[in-house]
């Protein structure tokens, strides 16, 4: 079977995967982070030819001049956007052949301009209880602006490469899931519902899964763009310098304070409150969001949080986060059924490539 590069588009970094899919598993053969050339990618849109320009150059130079390296030009691309939408519908039960039809009527109120402007995906999760005697199904749908998947698409042929399909992380995330049987070792199938917290450069996302299928997803319009300004911000310093000091210190770890601390512990303190107060805004949005879905899902309880994404770099974030949502969450480090070389499992950041990986998996 042929193989798959994905690829993650944002404006911090591009990530991407090379890797094969045979029967349950998915041979890995690379895993590759690239930064973003400043202005090129804003909300995870192309910012004009001019941007797709630079940015082809740069990622010829990068990584696809070594095409020796690659054993497929088949590629899929993973965006993010805080633009598509996502939506659990409860609609009418009826043939396969109508459902799209309704899901963009219901769609409409939704999007800012004409639908006809969004390329809309749905999944059929099976029938509900009926409601005044009408059979009804639940019906999972995600609408992407047009203009994105064509910019891409028309991208990554520049590249040489031939586009086979463009994810968001809400389907990357749940092939992962459906495919590994394991993170870091616990069995998925012991979990009824679980929630994916993807903490994104631009914003992060929660879905929530039932029986490794996609019940909800939503968007939480703070990501570790975000944190990173409010740290410029608060010591008045650049952007870039700024991003620097949160790779490098960035820590919710719990720390003895009845020491005497040197100036510069005293800064890393002040730089991790910052860091703590935006996420704990993070925390409680996601809270609101699953005891949202728990009170409109009677018998339903969330069992567990897988936490993932850049951010995630962080000591101790996911562990701050478990306590904030008072339920176990576990960082994304070993995925079941995927195999790997040594070099690959010695990079120890599984946790930044789940969407490709998912994308490398769906394809």
């Amino acid at each position: 079977m042929p193989g798959t590069i994905a690829i993650e588009f944002n404006e911090s970094a591009i990530k991407i995967a090379e890797g094969r899919r045979k029967g349950n598993t998915l041979d890995l053969v690379k895993l590759q982070i690239i930064p973003t050339p400043s202005g090129v990618i804003k909300d995870e849109r192309l910012q004009g030819q001019n941007a797709a320009d630079i940015l082809k150059k740069y990622l010829t130079e990068q990584y696809f001049s070594a095409s020796k390296s690659l054993f497929t030009r088949n590629v899929t691309a993973v965006v993010s956007p805080a633009s598509a939408i996502t939506r659990q519908l409860l609609l009418p039960l009826t043939a396969d052949s109508s459902i799209a039809s309704m899901v963009k009527y219901e769609l409409k109120e939704f999007f800012p301009s004409s639908a006809d402007e969004y390329i809309i995906r749905h999944k059929n999760l099976g029938e509900a209880p009926e409601a005044g005697g009408v059979k009804k199904m639940r019906i999972f749908a995600a609408a992407l602006p047009r203009q994105i998947v064509e910019d891409y698409y028309y991208f990554c042929e520049s590249l040489k490469l031939k586009p086979s399909a463009m994810s968001i992380n809400c389907e990357t995330a749940q092939k992962v899931f459906e495919l590994c049987g394991t993170i870091n070792g616990l069995e998925l199938s012991k979990f009824n519902t679980v929630a994916l917290l993807d903490i994104g450069f631009s914003c992060s996302h929660l879905h929530i899964l039932k029986n490794c299928r996609t019940e909800m997803s939503n968007v939480i319009g703070l990501g570790e763009k975000h944190i990173i300004e409010a740290v410029a911000a608060g010591f008045d310093i650049p952007v870039d310098e700024a991003a620097a000091e949160f790779d490098k210190f960035g820590s919710l770890a719990v720390r003895r304070t009845d020491l005497d601390a040197s100036e510069q512990q005293k800064h890393i303190d002040a730089l991790n409150n910052i860091i703590r107060n935006n996420v704990d805004v993070l925390v409680e949005e996601a809270r609101q969001i699953l005891a949202y879905y728990t009170s409109r899902t009677i018998g339903y309880n969330i069992e567990h949080v897988f936490a993932y994404g850049d951010a995630l770099s962080v000591n101790g974030l996911d562990a701050y986060v478990a306590s904030g949502l008072n339920i176990q969450v576990t960082r994304v480090d070993h995925i079941g059924g995927i195999k790997v070389n040594g070099a690959l499992e010695r990079q120890r950041n599984m946790f930044k490539f789940v969407n490709v990986i998912g994308a490398l998996i769906s394809s």
